[in-house]
């Protein structure tokens, strides 16, 4: 791999960043969960859940490139192969998670997020990587 962390926002169009883009989001609040304590104010808690939740932007603009690239021909079948893989991946994302919650003697999502946002900065790095080679 030719790209390092450095090169990322320089990968990004001009005007989104990698803190503003719905994976550079999904990554800032994991980590932000990550972070939190039993001390943690609530606030915090509230600023990570909605950073997550700011992911689901990027599914209309998703599925639009996905259709959009198979043609029209294609299109339902792009529609229904881009909705499986989706909800697999939310399938599998779940139960690696939720195995990792349980380590240890407590529950803690500590692991769990951190895993996420690792699995979001390799989303990020891939996504440049694929962009450059265009």
């Amino acid at each position: 791999m030719d790209s390092d962390l450095r090169d990322l926002p320089r990968c990004h169009p001009p005007d989104t960043s990698v803190t503003t883009s719905p994976a550079g989001r999904g990554r800032a609040g994991a980590a932000l969960l990550a972070t939190a304590g039993a001390t943690t104010p609530l606030a915090l808690i509230v600023a990570g859940s909605v950073l997550i939740g700011l992911i689901s932007l990027a599914m209309p603009a998703m599925t639009a490139a996905v259709v959009g690239a198979a043609g029209p021909e294609h299109a339902g079948v792009a529609s229904g192969v881009l909705n499986a893989a989706r909800q697999s991946g939310g399938a599998l994302g779940v139960a690696v998670l939720g195995s990792l919650l349980g380590q240890g003697h407590t529950l803690s999502l500590r692991v769990p997020l951190l895993v996420a946002t690792a699995g979001y900065l390799v989303a990020i790095a891939l996504t440049c990587v694929a962009v450059k080679n265009r």
